[in-house]
């Protein structure tokens, strides 16, 4: 009986840990991925919100080589600008760039919150 449950333990443990190695891959070769593919737009609308061409480079570099501390600290001050460069757009103009911003945010949170320093 105790050989089974020492068995039944390695084998959730092993579990576990090929959830977490997968979490960490979909990160890296998923999200990443999705966030580079909408940061051509993010990066304009930034840019149009008068943000520092170099922490936009900076970002740009951070999402190729899958630098996941770096687009966490960069995108703040990117956020802020992109949404000030949207401000005068018209409405629906404006939903749809806000909703790119959202998504993009909420990819960076997802990172925050599966990334250790």
């Amino acid at each position: 009986m105790r050989k089974r449950n020492l068995t039944l333990l390695a084998v959730l443990c092993t579990v576990a840990m090929l959830a977490g190695c997968i979490g960490m891959h979909s990160r890296t070769n998923v999200l990443i991925p999705a966030m580079e593919s909408s940061w051509t737009g993010v990066r304009a609308d930034a840019e149009a919100g008068g943000a520092d061409v170099d922490v936009l480079d900076q970002m740009t570099l951070a999402l190729e080589s899958r630098d996941q501390a770096n687009i966490i600290a960069l995108w703040p001050a990117i956020k802020i600008s992109a949404e000030t460069g949207i401000a005068e757009l018209p409405a629906g103009l404006k939903a749809s760039k806000q909703e790119r911003i959202n998504n993009f945010d909420a990819a960076v949170a997802d990172l925050a919150k599966h990334t250790l320093f």
